[in-house]
């Protein structure tokens, strides 16, 4: 009678792991999918941030040839320059930092698949040992318990590492703002400039 107790006790144990391990699988796909989106959209924001930068380059090129005899303008316009190149930088660092984020969050992700694969290799010699089934079936589920914290750890990083992403977009889009304001003001000088040279013939 004992031994159909521990029996019984070893299929509900094995029953509960198996649905614990259909949610861990459940949750990985899930965070796969979520991680191929951020590498998708990281990869775009680069594309554009690198369009950006040439964009940048040659409203620069373009304002320091039209403003060399207005030295006070070519001044104002260097330090714009310089402004914008450090929020580049800037730009730069938060998304290297992002990229790094999401390959330490892979190395994570790796290493929790090794533990299931562990935790698999441990439930099938639990199944061997049947006198020992109850602590065994006890301390894998433990186990799981533990695995799903450390999922649900790397899930609130991805969103971590997701807002810092948007964060990066927003500044992007306002160096870019900046740059169409720097255009704008260098054709008004330049039109000022052509009015007085237009003048000075008359």
């Amino acid at each position: 009678m004992e031994k159909e107790e521990l029996q019984g006790a070893l299929e509900e144990s094995e029953s509960a792991l198996e649905q614990e391990e259909a949610k861990v699988i459940r949750v990985q796909m899930e965070l796969s999918a979520v991680r191929q989106e951020i590498d998708r959209r990281i990869h775009e924001k680069e594309e554009e941030f690198e369009t950006t930068r040439r964009n940048h380059a040659r409203a620069m090129e373009s304002m320091q040839a039209s403003l060399e005899a207005e030295s006070r303008a070519k001044a104002e316009a260097l330090k714009q320059k310089k402004k914008l190149e450090s929020d580049i930088n800037e730009l730069e660092v938060a998304l290297d930092h992002a990229n790094r984020s999401n390959a330490d969050l892979q190395k994570t992700l790796k290493k929790l698949q090794e533990t299931l694969t562990e935790l698999q290799q441990q439930i099938e010699d639990e199944q061997r040992q049947r006198d020992e089934a109850r602590e065994a079936a006890a301390a894998a589920e433990r186990r799981v318990n533990l695995i799903l914290g450390e999922v649900e750890e790397l899930r609130t990083s991805l969103e971590q590492a997701e807002r810092a992403r948007r964060a990066a977009e927003i500044e992007l889009n306002d160096a870019a703002d900046r740059i169409s304001e720097l255009s704008t003001q260098n054709a008004n000088l330049s039109s000022q400039k052509r009015q007085l040279e237009s003048n000075v013939a008359a």
